[in-house]
């Protein structure tokens, strides 16, 4: 079941960012570095007419291979690259059990402090049951 998770949020990523690269001057640069604590994969869309980064997009992985953040920035002429979102995922058996969605507060000029969360559920088996989404209000909305 974390195989397919991972694999969805991959394919989707990848999918956003093929839309994006397939306007016209518009190329993905990519960095994987890895480490002895996992892997870093960064991803830069840049537009080529203009010479400019668009945004960029920072993966960090542990090393078993479970994606722990994803991290987006949007390029600024003034301030180079400047927060925009994150996701943080937790684990617990190898199973993913919450993905926390936090965005950057650009009038504090820090990551907001409320966040959204979507909890995992499963069977003693290790299927997947249901989600449920703490929304800002902070109350359990059940997913499937």
């Amino acid at each position: 079941m974390k195989t397919y998770i991972l694999t969805a949020l991959i394919i989707a990523f990848l999918s956003v960012f093929s839309a994006q690269a397939s306007n016209k001057g518009e190329i993905i640069y990519t960095n994987i570095e890895k480490t002895e604590n996992g892997t870093i994969k960064e991803y830069i869309l840049y537009n080529t007419i203009t010479s400019q980064a668009i945004k960029k997009t920072t993966y960090s992985y542990d090393s078993d291979n479970n994606i722990l953040s994803k991290i987006e920035y949007d390029w600024s002429s003034l301030y180079g690259w400047v927060n925009n979102q994150k996701h943080e995922y937790e684990y617990n058996d190898g199973l993913i059990i919450y993905v926390t969605h936090t965005r950057w507060d650009e009038k504090k000029n820090k990551w907001a402090t409320r966040s959204e969360q979507m909890a995992y559920n499963y069977n003693t088996d290790g299927d997947f049951i249901s989600t449920q989404k703490t929304n800002i209000n902070n109350e359990l909305i059940t997913l499937r």
